[in-house]
């Protein structure tokens, strides 16, 4: 029998989370306290840079924090209005969490600086909210909404602009969609497991004792004492 959870959130194996892990932990030791890009990510940038994306310096703004605060708001008020208000809830928690992730802990923690700035870049924090606020609106938007494979698009167009105009270099913007997406991911995940799982088990009891009480099996009145 599918459970509510499953079918509220759609289930992406814990295979994944495995993966984006692993290749979370490899581009990091890649980047770890360098300057500038490594062998690898030279010819994606010559490559990326010939052919920018249209309006790639506009992309990148619509993912500065106020921007990212209202969109996110914007999906928080459609789950909320559909009666999902622990989507709304967690789905908002998790975008922020993540760019916190990303700012405050990772890209110190890497220490990965730009080879003409001196500003960390792994990861990118961009992207990081693209692809944060896709995974987000991914879960808002109803399966069969042709939205949501085009929902694929944003955190790469994102990724291809931060390469084009030099600002991040291939594996920041990996990193940076890995990190969004499954945090988001994982966030609403928890918290509707755990919140379908209490109240399930409050409203079995309850209907357990209504069921017992209109039944008629109600404590018999003791016998009266001579």
């Amino acid at each position: 029998m599918e459970t509510r959870s499953a079918a509220r959130v759609p289930v992406i194996g814990p295979g994944a989370f495995v993966v984006a892990t692993v290749v979370c932990g490899a581009l990091s030791a890649c980047a770890w306290h360098t300057r500038g890009p490594v062998g690898w990510e030279r010819p994606i940038i010559v490559a990326l840079r010939h052919e920018p994306p249209p309006f790639a310096h506009g992309l990148l703004l619509l993912w500065q924090p106020f921007p990212l605060v209202v969109s996110t708001l914007g999906l928080a008020w459609i789950a909320s209005r559909s009666g999902r208000l622990a989507l709304a809830l967690f789905g908002s928690a998790g975008c922020v969490l993540a760019v916190f992730v990303t700012e405050c802990v990772l890209k110190p923690l890497v220490g990965r600086q730009h080879l003409y700035q001196s500003s960390a870049v792994f990861p990118s924090g961009h992207v990081t909210a693209a692809a944060a606020w896709a995974m987000f609106a991914w879960l808002v938007v109803s399966p069969r909404s042709l939205l949501r494979p085009a929902l694929l698009l944003v955190p790469i167009a994102v990724s291809w602009a931060a390469i084009a105009t030099g600002v991040h270099y291939p594996s920041d913007v990996i990193a940076g969609a890995l990190v969004g997406g499954m945090i988001v991911y994982g966030t609403v995940t928890a918290a509707d497991r755990i919140g379908t799982r209490r109240p399930a088990a409050v409203i079995d009891l309850r209907a357990t004792d209504h069921d017992r009480l209109t039944a008629g099996d109600r404590p018999s009145p003791s016998p009266a004492t001579s």
